[in-house]
This record gives C-alpha cells, sequence and structure tokens, in this order.
C-alpha cells in the first residue's frame, strides 16, 4: 500500500518538473524581470523585502531554481532534492530572513500557476512541488534551537528591521516577572533621538504594577526634557506574552499604526510556520481529510457548507462563518453559518474598509489572528455574536490569483484563544483547497475582471428547475402552490441576477453554474 502511495507522489513530483519545463521560457523571463525591477527598486515585492542583502539573495535563488529544475538533463526526485539543500546550505550557511524566505518562494510559486495551462492536476501538482521545496530548505536553513530561542531570535530579527525603516523613537519590550512589570529589551532609535545611556540603563531596570504605570514611567525619563512632548504617541501591541511598546511622532502614527498591525501579524505568521517544523506535524492529514470531506459535495451550497463545517471538524474551532467577496462592491457577503445564526449570518454584508483586519486578509491573501475583536471589529457583531479572539481567513483560488471570499472562525462565543503554527499552516492551505472547490461556482461578468457569484432564492431555483424539466408556467404554479404572477416574477429575478438574456438563457447558466 505504500509503495502505491509513494509512486502516486512520485507521479505528481515529475508532472510538476515537466509542466515547469514546458513554460520554461515564460517562467524564467517572468522571475527575471523581477530580479530587475527589484535592482531598479521597483515592484510590490521590492516594496516588501526592502533589504538590498535579501535583493541579491532572491537572484541566487532564481539562479539555483534555473540550474536544478531546466538545466538538469535527466531529472531524479531524491537526487534534486538533495543537490538543492547541499547548495543552498553552500549558498546560505546562515540561513536567510524567515520572512523573505516565504514571500520569495510565495511569489516564484505564483509566477508559476499564472504561466500553465488551466489544468487543475497540473496546478495542484505545482503546489504539492512548491511545499516539498519549501519544507526541504526550512529544514536545512532554520538552526535547531529550542522554540523559545527561534521566537526570541525572531522578534530580534523583527523588532531591528522596524526601527531601520520605519520612523520609530522607541521600542520597548514589555514582560512580567514576579507578579511586576520590567523592561526587557529596549531598543533607542538614535537618529531621531538622542538620550544619555544612563538614562537608559535606568529604563531597563524599571518595575512597575501595570504595563500602563511602566509606559508612562519611560515617556517621562525619556522625555522630560522634550519640547515635543505633546507630538510623541505610543502604540502598544502584544505579542505571546509580551506588552511591547513603539512610541512615534503623532503626524507619523496613522501609518505606523497600519504597519505595526501587519508586523504582529507576518511575526505570528513567520512564527507559526517556522515552530511546525520542529514538531511532528498532523496538519497534512486535516489537509487531506478536508479535501475528503469537499468532494462529496454536489451543489454549491452543499461546498459552502461542507467548507464551514470542515474547518470545525478538522481544526480547533468552534463557529465558522462563511462570506463572499464582491469585488465590484468591495464588501463581504455572509453566506452562510456553522454552530452560529445561520439567517443573521447571511444578512450582513460589510465594506472590507470598515473592518482593516478583512481588509488585510483581502490585500495579503493570508489569515489573520485577531487576539481581542473588540479591538478590531465593529461594536454591533461583537455584542450579537459575543466575539472575542477569531481568525479571518480568505477563500483564496491560487490559480486564478483571486480572493473569492472569507471565513470568520472562533472556539464559541466569548472564548479567548491562541492559535498556533500547524493551525495556522493548515488553515491556509485548506483556505486556498477550499477557493479552488469554489471557483467552479463563479463566473466572469461581461465588462468585469471581477468574480461573483449568481446567488439565487430557494424558489426561483425551484421554479427554474420546474420550467428546465418542461413544466409551462401554470403548471409551475400549480405544483408549487403558487399564483402565475408569482412564478412569472420568480423568473424574471431569476434572469435578471443570472444576467441573461431570457428564460432559455438563465436555465442554462444555472445548469451550468450547478445552481439547478
Amino acid at each position: 500500500m505504500m509503495s502505491a502511495l509513494n509512486s502516486k507522489i512520485e507521479q505528481f513530483f515529475y508532472l510538476a518538473v515537466d509542466t515547469m519545463r514546458e513554460n520554461k521560457d515564460e517562467i524564467l523571463h517572468e522571475w527575471e524581470q523581477m530580479n530587475f525591477r527589484l535592482q531598479k527598486k521597483q515592484g510590490p515585492l521590492y516594496s516588501l523585502l526592502l533589504q538590498d542583502s535579501v535583493i541579491s539573495q532572491y537572484a541566487q535563488i532564481v539562479s539555483m531554481l534555473k540550474k536544478h529544475i531546466f538545466e538538469v538533463k535527466e531529472i531524479n526526485r531524491y537526487k534534486m532534492f538533495t543537490d538543492l539543500k547541499s547548495e543552498w546550505n553552500k549558498t546560505f550557511p546562515k540561513g536567510m530572513d524567515h520572512h523573505a524566505f516565504i514571500i520569495i518562494f510565495t511569489f516564484l510559486e505564483k509566477v508559476v500557476h499564472k504561466k500553465i495551462a488551466k489544468i487543475h492536476q497540473k496546478h495542484q501538482a505545482i503546489q504539492y512541488f512548491f511545499s516539498e521545496l519549501i519544507m526541504k530548505l526550512l529544514g536545512s536553513s532554520f538552526c535547531p534551537l529550542a522554540e523559545a530561542d527561534i521566537r526570541e531570535y525572531l522578534m530580534k530579527e523583527y523588532l531591528h528591521h522596524l526601527l531601520q525603516y520605519i520612523p520609530l523613537n522607541w521600542i520597548a519590550r514589555i514582560h512580567q516577572q514576579e507578579k511586576k512589570y520590567r523592561v526587557k529589551k529596549f531598543l533607542l532609535n538614535e537618529e531621531l533621538l538622542q538620550v544619555d545611556s544612563s538614562w537608559i540603563d535606568m529604563i531597563r531596570i524599571l518595575e512597575a504594577d501595570t504595563v500602563d504605570f511602566l509606559e508612562k514611567a519611560i515617556f517621562r525619563l525619556l522625555h522630560s526634557e522634550d519640547v515635543s512632548l505633546k507630538d510623541k504617541k505610543v502604540l502598544m501591541a502584544n505579542i505571546e506574552d509580551e506588552a511591547i511598546l513603539f512610541c512615534a511622532n503623532k503626524e507619523d502614527y496613522p501609518v505606523i499604526s497600519r504597519l505595526i498591525r501587519l508586523f504582529c501579524h507576518m511575526f505570528k505568521i513567520n512564527e507559526s510556520v517556522i515552530l511546525s517544523k520542529m514538531n511532528e506535524s498532523n496538519w497534512k492529514d486535516a489537509v487531506i481529510f478536508f479535501n475528503e470531506w469537499l468532494m462529496s459535495a454536489k451543489t454549491f451550497e452543499e461546498t459552502v457548507e461542507r467548507i464551514a463545517s470542515g474547518f470545525v471538524k478538522y481544526l480547533p474551532f468552534e463557529r465558522c462563518a462563511v462570506f463572499s467577496y464582491i469585488q465590484e462592491k468591495q464588501v463581504m457577503a455572509g453566506l452562510f453559518g456553522y454552530a452560529v445564526d445561520d439567517r443573521e449570518i447571511k444578512k450582513i454584508e460589510e465594506s472590507i474598509y470598515a473592518i482593516p483586519a478583512v481588509l488585510e486578509t483581502v490585500v495579503t491573501s493570508q489569515p489573520v489572528y485577531v487576539e481581542d475583536a473588540s479591538s478590531a471589529f465593529p461594536k454591533k457583531y461583537v455584542q450579537q455574536f459575543q466575539l472575542e479572539s477569531l481568525v479571518i481567513a480568505p477563500l483564496y483560488a491560487m490559480t486564478k490569483g483571486l480572493v473569492l471570499g472569507g471565513v470568520i472562525l472562533d472556539q464559541g462565543e466569548g472564548k479567548q484563544f491562541k492559535i498556533d503554527g500547524e493551525t495556522m499552516t493548515a488553515l491556509l492551505k485548506m483556505c486556498q483547497h477550499a477557493g479552488e472547490y469554489l471557483l467552479k461556482y463563479w463566473h466572469e461578468p461581461e465588462g468585469s475582471s471581477s468574480l461573483s457569484y449568481f446567488q439565487l432564492s430557494t424558489r426561483e431555483k425551484e421554479v427554474l428547475k420546474l420550467i428546465a424539466s418542461g413544466y409551462s408556467i401554470k403548471e409551475a404554479a400549480a405544483h408549487l402552490y403558487l399564483s402565475e404572477y408569482t412564478v412569472r416574477d420568480y423568473i424574471t429575478s431569476a434572469i435578471k441576477k443570472l444576467e441573461s438574456k431570457n428564460r432559455s438563457h438563465a436555465i442554462a447558466k444555472a445548469i451550468k453554474y450547478n445552481i439547478i
């Protein structure tokens, strides 16, 4: 049994390599064009990577993949990964920036999906290839440290980058020790703030009963003689068991607050991914079970219901709400609620700009963990659904590069929780797979580049089914105990929603998109 399974996995590997080789010129052109744009400090990838050293690493990675995927005459799976890992260790003996690693390989994979033919099995093979590749290289690029050591290393790295590239005056890491709050680490931006070293030494021995008192003490020490005291503002972010204070000028605060939220999100994602490599992981099994659960769905409604129930069945969540993303309106509209009031979920239609965490999910195509819903969600939803901690994740179809919707997950009314790396990794993959399943139910309207779903009411679908089966309007009305006028109204409404020319066109579309 194991040999048969291994044979299937081998087939996926070789399908991926053959597919990339067939599209060699287009893929390499796009990879190398991005290298050119990075050197010119252009493009969205540059704004994410920033450092020149990391940008040069992108070129090295592309050169490495070019050699081992496209230039080797005979491909052997074991030899390819062994040679890649060996060259990776020689090229990056100390590893590389974890945040940049994930961004670069995500971009490289997206390019391949964009260039290959629209055949589902090929896209699935590409996803498998890059998942394997990343796991092999992650295993060789990260030092075997304890979890606490890795978290500390990541935190130092992230905060150093923040202070280097964002106009912050100072950063203070606060932790609780023996019922007192103390300064764990203090970082000063000497270009923006000149402070005597004795004051810094004093800050490092401060302690208080609350984080708020400690923040005020630090502020008074550093800015007691600062004439622009009123122009400074402190933002606090909580990560794990730490409170991190960021001091910035008030004029920069709106932009910096968004960057800090993004920092927290990226830190948690990267930490989760890295720590998940240290332990025996079950997330792949969860993803497989989730896929099997979705495969038997026959209609759009059943697919949505199985997506919602699947997240609860195979991940540590109790409630799930599924939303469709209507790009033209820039809103999330409720589709289904599992273990939560379904009727209330379906009433929701909210602008993505009204909830920053939702906007972040749509923009980054990544899950977002929200520890305290009251700080990120409108009060009406927090109270109505008793929200506390939650996760927002995009239903992302990677083969099209589209966010089709999203899910909001939590562990029940008023429940606060943390999310671990394995869960976040499984959630990310499940959302991508769910996005691919949903893709067949979506269409591209004329004159629009966005995707939106044809949503008909139960009655509209019943009427169309009967008409499609040969019933006349009179017969359909009698069968449903409705008037002929009402049946005509349902047909007219369905024609409009399906953006059809007439009744026959509407029925054809409804059948095509598995609505009836």
